[in-house]
């Protein structure tokens, strides 16, 4: 089964443009003509379904999610490997190099390892609530022991690594400049969500947040809350 799965994930790469490689310091930098990405092999190891093993059930999972990225209302942070907004080569080539392998914390999905935080300001509210260092290295557990996150009008744009706080209750947002709401789709411990003031359109990542008890999204551009009934 192994051999067959390897193959399958050769036939896949056939149907990408090439890319040029050049591993460096743990990392490998992707070119092309307009793009450079640089894929950070150690931060995650996609055990999707927390078995403690890189497997076929796994490979199933990360194609269901290929193609997709942040935004489009199907982006499920977990399989953006190299954390850059988009379901794509990149995390290919690292589901590709750990299929097979057995990880060292199964059901865990890496509680270690470090959380990126683009937003600066974000980053600023969690360190914050946190009680961590400016610039300190901020782990997925931590993360998870959020319960409560406050943190209006502190322009606030880009949500990503807030997909970690899986333990929230309360989160207040308001009088930002959001407008992707998906790092919030699997935040289903949420009662209290404050998103009002901001320049949310589209609302349907939230729609399977069933603990929810108080929803603000006043002076949003929503011209459809159908995904919410």
């Amino acid at each position: 089964m192994r051999n067959l799965i390897l193959s399958i994930l050769s036939i896949l790469a056939l149907l990408i443009p090439p890319l040029s490689l050049a591993a460096q310091s743990g990392q490998f930098e992707t070119i092309t003509p307009n793009i450079r990405i640089e894929l950070q092999l150690q931060s995650l190891t996609p055990d999707f379904n927390g078995d403690g093993v890189v497997d076929f059930a796994d490979f199933l999972k990360f194609v269901g999610q290929f193609g997709t990225r942040q935004g489009d209302g199907r982006y499920e942070a977990k399989y953006d490997l190299d954390s850059d907004g988009a379901i794509d080569f990149g995390d290919f080539l690292i589901f590709s190099s750990n299929f097979g392998k057995e990880t060292s914390t199964p059901n865990n999905e890496g509680s270690t390892a470090t959380v990126t935080i683009p937003d600066t300001n974000l980053r600023v509210a969690i360190e914050t609530a946190l009680h961590k260092a400016s610039g300190a290295p901020i782990t997925r557990e931590e993360m998870a022991s959020l319960t409560r996150l406050d943190a209006p009008g502190k322009n606030i744009r880009d949500l990503t690594g807030l997909e970690f706080a899986t333990g929230l209750t309360r989160l207040a947002l308001d009088e930002n400049h959001i407008s992707d709401v998906s790092p919030l789709s699997g935040m289903n411990n949420l009662k209290s969500l404050q998103l009002g003031y901001n320049m949310i359109s589209d609302v349907s990542p939230l729609s399977d947040l069933n603990s929810l008890e108080h929803l603000n999204l006043n002076a949003n551009v929503i011209s459809d809350i159908s995904a919410l009934s």
